[in-house]
């Protein structure tokens, strides 16, 4: 919300400096308008829920690779609202997005097995040496060797 407040703020004060006239600052009912909320309830608010959401879920790594596709989806809304025809290199760049956000998923995929079987692994040999009177139990002992007033190079 703090980032959305500041755009808006530095938006006026530029627009100030380009237009000022009371004429260019009314709102009509017109396309301006429904760009403006389609703009601010769309692309900002549902859009941050999802993020969000998406972020408790999956974690913090999921949502930045999805954020490429937004470039596939206006190449092809491109070709089909505005006519724009596509060439080589457009074709070439959404395959190799798609193709990277299908290999991020599939080692992700992988992964997990193999981080379940590692914790799960570490927990019993935590709980098997913890029961083990044969393994020397060890206490350590720290102690700073300056005065909570000294700074440490």
């Amino acid at each position: 919300m703090l980032s959305c407040i500041m755009a808006a703020i530095q938006s006026a004060v530029i627009g100030t400096f380009i237009n000022s006239s009371k004429e260019s600052w009314r709102l009509e009912w017109n396309l301006q308008l429904i760009t403006i909320l389609y703009s601010g309830a769309l692309a900002t608010a549902a859009t941050f829920c999802l993020l969000s959401w998406t972020i408790t879920i999956k974690g913090p790594t999921y949502p930045p690779m999805f954020n490429p596709l937004a470039l596939v989806f206006v190449a092809i809304s491109e070709a089909i609202v505005l006519g724009e025809p596509l060439r080589i290199g457009t074709l070439l760049g959404m395959i190799f997005i798609i193709l990277g956000l299908y290999y991020f998923l599939w080692g992700k995929k992988n992964e997990m097995p193999r981080l379940s079987q590692t914790n799960v692994a570490a927990s019993e040999l935590s709980i098997t040496m913890a029961g083990d009177p044969t393994v020397p139990k060890s206490t350590t002992i720290v102690a700073l060797n300056s005065s909570p007033d000294e700074s440490i190079p």
